[in-house]
């Protein structure tokens, strides 16, 4: 036992000096994958229609197919001055752990060795939000789902938002994933939701905020940059000297045209990562560099349309041999 313990402690020692170590500059990703299923039915869970004897007819074959793209988008997130790729990725629309640990075994980026933090949620599909890390950049120091159930007669629970502490090449960081409700029956009709999940993402910044914390909020908001409850309640602006909670540097891509997913010819920018004012104007360790919507030609489709859309896994309950109907975004740091 105590050979091991000698083993772990050593382990310790150099991710810890791993993460004292940083590179120029590094990445932070976020992705949602379209319904990230394995084929196994979950007692108590809606998961039906992605088993072999479902709508999709959702079997294996198809299964692993979708693992390889999704780890080809990833495999592809690299730079010049980010040759391993994102330190940490969020992920949204993940059923459990064990697709989660199908995901990085994936010959594309096994040798990335990444590791995951995932729990499960309310979500009565059985799908929660997912963070992969690199663990020679990122060690967790804490993680837990943050509930958010709605205020009104219904008291329904929503999808967690995922919370992490963890040291980033050694800066002390947090992390907020989030997937906020859709707008399916309407955006006013919905509206309500969004603005529950953002207010809960909110009380947890005041928290952090008051310690002067460092913090990265991401996810899938299923709102633009420019609306209610991204500006108003969760307190993020594109304006780096104002006064808000959050810099949220994709409202300047979002004033441009540029979306992460498209409906009725439409673009829409509900994908972003955003960080607070510690980040932006950090003197020490990482600071805020730039984005992008990352929209390799592989990834897209222009089948029927002049401009390059998200190449989607199904088209109806058509397999499509695609990825996502969301691109992913990627915000860099820089030291």
């Amino acid at each position: 036992m105590k050979g091991c313990s000698l083993v772990f402690g050593i382990i310790l020692l150099f991710t810890f000096a791993a993460c004292n170590h940083a590179p120029h500059k590094t990445a932070i990703a976020f992705y949602n994958c379209e319904n990230l299923f394995d084929t196994i039915h979950k007692a108590g869970k809606e998961d039906g229609e992605f088993t072999p004897t479902g709508k999709y007819h959702y079997t294996t074959i198809i299964y692993n197919e979708k693992l390889h793209n999704i780890a080809a988008v990833l495999a592809k997130m690299v730079t010049d001055d980010v040759p391993n790729g994102p330190a940490i990725i969020g992920l949204a629309e993940i059923e459990d752990t064990a697709v989660l640990k199908a995901l990085v075994s994936q010959p594309s980026i096994a040798r990335r060795y990444y590791h995951y933090i995932w729990y499960n949620g309310p979500d009565k599909r059985g799908i929660a939000v997912a963070m992969l890390y690199d663990p020679s950049a990122f060690y967790p120091i804490s993680s837990m789902p943050i509930p958010v159930v709605t205020n009104d007669s219904d008291k329904k629970a929503l999808r967690d938002i995922l919370y992490v502490k963890g040291v980033l090449y050694g800066d002390t960081v947090h992390l907020l994933v989030n997937h906020w409700p859709s707008r399916l029956g309407g955006e006013e009709e919905t509206e309500h939701k969004r603005a529950t999940a953002a207010t809960i993402c909110r009380n947890k910044l005041n928290v952090l905020l008051q310690h002067q914390a460092k913090v990265i909020v991401m996810g899938d908001f299923n709102e633009n940059p420019d609306d209610s409850s991204i500006v108003n309640i969760l307190n993020a602006s594109g304006d780096s000297t104002a006064g808000s909670m959050l810099y949220d540097p994709f409202t300047t891509l979002h004033k441009i045209g540029e979306g992460t997913l498209i409906y009725n010819h439409h673009w829409y920018l509900f994908d972003q990562v955003m960080v607070s004012k510690d980040l932006m104007h950090n003197k020490v360790g990482f600071r805020f560099d730039n984005v992008e919507v990352f929209k390799p030609s592989f990834i897209t489709d222009s089948h029927n349309t002049a401009e390059k859309v998200p190449r989607r896994s199904f088209a109806g309950t058509y397999w499509l041999h695609g990825y996502s109907d969301h691109f992913p975004v990627l915000m860099y740091l820089v030291e």
